[in-house]
């Protein structure tokens, strides 16, 4: 149940997503945390020569942000490109009550596959008045 404003967020993630798999391009998963809520969102581009990986990465990549965020739910989205202008989204929700694990410490601190977090406060969603 997300705020319009988180909605657009979101929908930013997903857009530059499915242009970096239809570009073919790796690039680092997008993400998203909304605290208000306490889910977050891992948004994964994936390349043709990827694919046959998408789903273990989508859950190992959607576990690793809820951890690291220490969120007690996330949900991930791989995209793919497609066909004749389409694209493939598969989604994976995880859920429970955040624990520590000094495994998936050592392989965060030792090869961490996100950008650096950055807070911000969005700002609240105006609409533009029609004459």
């Amino acid at each position: 149940m997300l705020k319009r404003n988180e909605l657009r967020e979101f929908k930013k993630r997903f857009q530059m997503s499915v242009e970096k798999a239809r570009a073919n391009k790796f690039v680092l998963p997008y993400r998203m945390s909304v605290p208000r809520t306490n889910c977050g969102f891992a948004l994964i581009p994936i390349m043709k020569d990827m694919a046959a990986h998408r789903k273990t990465g989508l859950m190992n990549l959607t576990f690793a942000h809820k951890y690291e965020q220490h969120l007690p739910k996330c949900i991930g989205v791989s995209i793919a490109d497609d066909v004749d202008g389409w694209f493939t989204a598969e989604w994976c929700y995880i859920e429970g009550a955040w624990e520590e694990d000094p495994e998936m410490e050592r392989l965060l601190k030792e090869s961490n596959p996100f950008r650096d977090v950055k807070m911000r406060e969005l700002p609240r969603y105006t609409y533009r008045e029609t004459q």
